[in-house]
């Protein structure tokens, strides 16, 4: 039921693909948000995944301002011997310090272990994520691998229990296409390095991170840093293209999303633990930055 590159699938067994177009936007922001200025993508040229992959990830860039320069791979498999020459003369060559998306987890490593045995630092130099979430690969590399996690279990769930409607005929095969969707990124020391010059914007994005299980509003993260609301929310936009108060909507929603998904807390323990007595204003204000309610989001994108 599974297919490798699902792009070029277009038989009647049902197939389980991933949202290349959301994973590459995700990898995109996260690098984004780390505070850098040059990009890059190295992928599979031959496969629609790696494509899709890339181009979501480029559109992303250049809605920020900036652009890509992606590795130009062979349309045919070659061996890693020979195409280890042309990842070492393009990591050479790309502007430092620079993140650098991978089309999926065994991409990134190898990008990984070239740019170490050429002397740069990870991530001071080369910052790095992958995609698939592949534990067994990003936790044994040196530094550890960030990737954009995919809920393939998810998709294993929904697979399983197509196989039963199509057993009991309640359905027929007609290659359905069952999306693994991702479910933000898993962040480790390949990219845990912020980027960011300015001293004051550092600052207010280590309250929030501190913080950022506790109701706190924006004056509160203008006076930590020591500024007036105009001068940091101006600083922000240079450095990271947004707003005091989007980017710390965006820390909080996405900290709540990792509660929804890893932990099995109830939905009042989890607005409480973000500093919210009242469920349904909980609600509302997860609801207005995902568009859904936070029971909706966990039957979405967790296995029940």
């Amino acid at each position: 039921m599974v297919c490798y590159d699902a792009g070029n699938y277009e038989g009647s067994i049902p197939c389980i693909t991933s949202d290349d177009t959301a994973i590459g936007r995700l990898a995109a922001q996260h690098l984004i948000d780390q505070g850098h200025r040059h990009f890059a993508f190295s992928g599979y040229g031959s496969l629609d995944w790696s494509e899709t992959r890339r181009s979501s990830f480029s559109d992303r860039i250049l809605e920020a301002g900036y652009s890509v320069e992606a590795m130009a791979s062979p349309k045919k498999a070659a061996t890693w011997s020979k195409e280890e020459k042309v990842v070492r003369k393009w990591l050479l060559q790309l502007p430092k310090p620079v993140g650098v998306f991978c089309a999926n987890d065994d991409r990134a490593a190898s990008i990984l272990d070239v740019s170490r045995a050429l002397g740069f630092s990870i991530p001071n130099d080369i910052s790095i994520i992958g995609a698939d979430n592949d534990e067994i690969i990003c936790e044994v590399m040196n530094p550890p691998l960030s990737s954009v996690r995919i809920l393939s279990d998810q998709a294993g769930y929904d697979a399983a229990a197509l196989l039963g409607r199509l057993i009991l005929g309640e359905e027929k095969s007609e290659g359905q296409s069952l999306v693994a969707p991702p479910a933000g990124v898993v962040a480790r020391q390949s990219t845990n390095l912020m980027m960011i010059k300015n001293s004051s914007v550092k600052k207010a994005l280590q309250y929030i991170a501190d913080k950022v299980n506790e109701p706190i509003r924006v004056a509160e993260v203008v006076r930590y840093a020591g500024l007036s609301h105009r001068s940091l929310n101006d600083f922000f936009h240079a450095e990271l293209g947004v707003s005091i108060g989007r980017y710390l909507t965006k820390a909080r929603i996405d900290h709540i999303e990792r509660l929804l998904i890893d932990t099995d807390l109830q939905i009042q323990e989890i607005a409480q633990s973000v500093g919210y007595e009242d469920d349904r204003h909980f609600s509302r204000y997860f609801r207005r930055s995902t568009g859904f309610t936070p029971r909706a989001f966990r039957r979405k994108l967790k296995i029940p």
